[in-house]
């Protein structure tokens, strides 16, 4: 009788201490999320690219595809399947990520900065000085383009989709023979014309935009402008057309990337040749001051991601070329748990 009344109390007893280590596991995994990061490696042991899955938990690194040769850029579609790239002499390609053959593309186009639209069935892209749609079918088959900027004298690039496909985002310069005069961010809707009338978003702003970033709900956008000694971030209400300035950087600012829950903004900061990862808050009416997330130099030329919970940030050092993340919301760079997820012998991509 002793005994079966104590096995009852013993069962009760390592049923509690698992649910305490359980809830403890949780907790810190909720402090270190893990997520899976699309990553490409040029050379090393495989001629060409590499694009595998990073695990932010592990540090693991899984080769998916190898032998993209003579890529400058990588962009996957949205589900995966295609790869787009800039090869040289200014074109782009497109391939499917399940065909034997990765090194010789089924098509190419002039152009450069391929852009997938967020249901991965038409690229954007710039090709001198203008930006082009063109459909692309699911096997990486590319259709007709269709130019959708239309401006003599203003150099159009960088085009980025809304992500509900419905707009196109691009940036122009005009210059006064080597002198630019102006950078601003157009809107357009691609539509059956060849040619679409473009909306001005910036023709309010004394001072040159760039660095525009579509919150994941796609009703603001943030940018920045630049006066030559500071610089300052925009958020612009789409429905509204109305912007206002949330912060002030006494340095060239790059990079802006929302974070998925729409409350906070991070960004390259650029001082002579050191850039450093920084957070703001946008959360609401007031936002916060911008706060230095790490000491350690970025590399601004590859891409920063957010993981899916928006409590960490993905970047690429640019000393080692390895993936670090770090926490988002952290008060200063000490806070920051600053953590290293990959160890390769090449410099790292981030695909985003």
């Amino acid at each position: 009788m002793l005994t079966c009344r104590l096995f009852p109390l013993g069962l009760m007893l390592w049923v509690g201490i698992a649910l305490l280590v359980t809830l403890a596991l949780l907790s810190g995994r909720a402090f270190f999320p893990s997520w899976s990061l699309h990553y490409g490696v040029r050379g090393g042991a495989s001629p060409g690219w590499t694009v595998g899955l990073l695990d932010t938990q592990r540090g693991l690194m899984q080769p998916l595809q190898r032998g993209y040769r003579d890529w400058e850029r990588l962009h996957l579609s949205p589900d995966r399947r295609l790869v787009a790239g800039e090869i040289p002499d200014e074109r782009i390609a497109v391939f499917n990520t399940r065909q034997a053959n990765l090194t010789t593309p089924q098509q190419t186009r002039s152009g450069l900065a391929p852009n997938w639209s967020p249901d991965g069935a038409r690229l954007a892209y710039q090709n001198r000085g203008a930006i082009f749609v063109v459909p692309v079918t699911a096997d990486g088959t590319l259709g007709r383009a269709r130019r959708i900027s239309d401006f003599t004298r203003d150099f159009a690039f960088s085009p980025l989709w809304s992500p509900d496909g419905r707009y196109v985002l691009y940036q122009t310069e005009s210059y006064a023979g080597f002198r630019r005069e102006n950078a601003e961010l157009y809107l357009v809707q691609p539509g059956d014309a060849a040619q679409s009338e473009a909306l001005n978003l910036t023709a309010q702003e004394p001072d040159p935009a760039s660095s525009p970033a579509w919150s994941a709900d796609g009703r603001r956008l943030a940018y920045v402008t630049f006066d030559g000694a500071r610089s300052a971030i925009h958020i612009l209400e789409l429905a509204s057309q109305e912007a206002q300035v949330v912060a002030r950087w006494g340095e060239f600012i790059t990079g802006l990337s929302w974070s998925p829950d729409g409350r906070m903004l991070a960004f390259y900061s650029v001082r002579e040749r050191s850039f450093s990862l920084v957070a703001l808050w946008v959360d609401g009416e007031a936002s916060s001051l911008p706060r230095l997330l790490s000491n350690v130099t970025m590399d601004i030329t590859k891409a920063m991601v957010w993981s899916p919970d928006s409590r960490r940030i993905a970047f690429v050092t640019l000393r080692e070329g390895d993936v670090y993340s770090v926490r988002a919301d952290a008060g200063r760079p000490a806070q920051a748990d600053l953590r290293r997820l990959s160890d390769s012998p090449t410099r790292v991509y981030l695909l985003p």
